[in-house]
């Protein structure tokens, strides 16, 4: 099924509350698993509309273990040397042992922690981010009991997860940790959708989201961001390009973050400041330090620092680091490409800068990392504009199916019916 293209019209038909999958099957013998209450909260960034996902590409075969590495070292980013090799070992026998795909291995591992082995917080441990105390009462003899519906029954089945205790200290282990994390993965994969309309979760797509959630899942965007960086772990082993199926005035655009299709957050137009301006481009949902990539090729015409008031600063490759932790204006660190056509695509809120002015990019090249610099109070994203003939260019129909409109997610919804009743309720105070 193809994405939107297009100017993205909100559609008052759409509900903004998800939906709970029905269930009429006999009752769960197990108290559902559950992180603790207050360490993960739905954020409403999943789509109205599943379907709108295309299909997951399928895992290569026969995988190479350097080229998986490779990938896995591109995926997250910064590692001491010896690491991805280690992992990658880890994770292939994990998912050989318990017969997952390795790739969803590594974006689970990624998105929960950042590859971080030492990874702590109220949700878990570790680089899956696993909790004891979710599982605990399910362990016994290291083997994990858990049921499965068949035939209108739930039938015990036992894995056997004989390689460890588990228990805190090994979770804070790498190796223990991905091997656990292939065993709650399998675990998962056999149950859902089984258990979905057991423990009343929200609809989705995939069983990766009981790892995240357990047996009752109340959000949709962990699975969207985890399937992401699969899409992006699995380009990056085959070496392939960018899909360039945007297009402006006969310039084929392809998308600045790898793992196409991404969510925006927000989109040109929307209000700011309280209303007294609007958003010149539009933002998209990516993680800290994910490269960012030319969406054509072109000359670098820019590539500094935004100072507050008016100008900037011009830096070499390699200078901005130096100002990502200080303050800037509201564009921080920022790239702009001029292409062949007088097209001008322009990267902001970077953490660092890969290029310099007069550089020839080519598509898909690298030119800095997502960040937070000039942000006053949100998250790291990716602020994209496009601009043509001095004026600003919705890049959201030029991207076509490579980015979903904020409009077709929960959230987006709810904020653009905020927006409305904002706008009404200045425009009466000014009469």
């Amino acid at each position: 099924m193809s994405l939107l293209i297009g100017p993205a019209a909100w559609d008052p038909t759409f509900a903004d509350s998800p939906e709970i999958v029905p269930y009429s099957g006999p009752k769960a013998p197990w108290r559902g698993r559950r992180r603790p209450p207050t360490s993960l909260k739905p954020n409403a960034m999943g789509l109205v509309d599943l379907g709108l996902w295309p299909p997951e590409p399928q895992a290569p075969a026969d995988l190479d273990a350097a080229r998986f590495a490779a990938s896995l070292r591109a995926l997250c980013g910064w590692m001491p040397p010896k690491r991805p090799a280690r992992y990658t070992e880890w994770i292939l026998e994990g998912s050989k042992h318990f017969g997952v795909d390795p790739f969803l291995l590594t974006a689970l591992i990624y998105d929960q922690s950042r590859c971080k082995p030492r990874h702590r917080d109220e949700a878990g441990f570790g680089l899956a981010r696993i909790h004891p105390r979710m599982h605990r009462n399910f362990i016994t003899s290291r083997s994990y009991r858990y049921w499965v519906l068949e035939e209108g029954r739930w039938n015990p089945r036992i894995l056997a997860i004989p390689k460890f205790l588990f228990y805190e200290p090994a979770l804070m282990r790498a190796e223990s940790n991905i091997y656990f994390a292939a065993a709650l993965l399998r675990i998962s994969l056999d149950q859902c959708p089984k258990n979905d309309g057991a423990f009343g979760s929200l609809r989705h797509r995939h069983p990766v989201s009981h790892v995240v959630w357990g047996d009752r899942v109340r959000g949709t965007d962990a699975e969207d961001r985890i399937l992401t960086a699969r899409r992006r772990m699995i380009r990056s082993y085959l070496g392939t390009k960018p899909a360039a199926r945007g297009s402006f005035k006969g310039l084929a655009l392809a998308s600045p973050l790898a793992g196409a299709p991404r969510k925006l957050t927000s989109m040109m137009g929307d209000d700011r400041d309280g209303g007294r301006r609007r958003h010149k481009g539009v933002d998209f949902s990516s993680p800290r330090g994910e490269w960012v990539r030319a969406v054509a090729s072109g000359r670098v015409v820019t590539a500094g620092a935004d100072l507050p008031g008016p100008g900037g600063r011009e830096l070499a490759k390699g200078e901005s680091r130096q100002w990502a932790k200080r303050k800037l204006g509201a564009a921080g660190l920022m790239v702009t490409i001029r292409h062949e056509n007088g097209l001008r695509s322009l990267y902001m809120h970077l953490d660092d800068i890969l290029v310099s002015k007069g550089d020839e990019v080519r598509q898909g090249e690298r030119v800095g990392t997502v960040g937070r610099t000039g942000i006053v109070s949100s998250g790291a994203h990716l602020h994209f504009e496009l601009r043509y003939d001095g004026k600003h260019v919705d890049p959201l129909p030029a991207l076509g199916d490579l980015a979903i409109s904020p409009l077709k997610t929960f959230r987006g919804i709810r904020l653009h019916k905020e927006a409305r009743r904002l706008r009404r309720l200045r425009r009466r105070q000014r009469k």
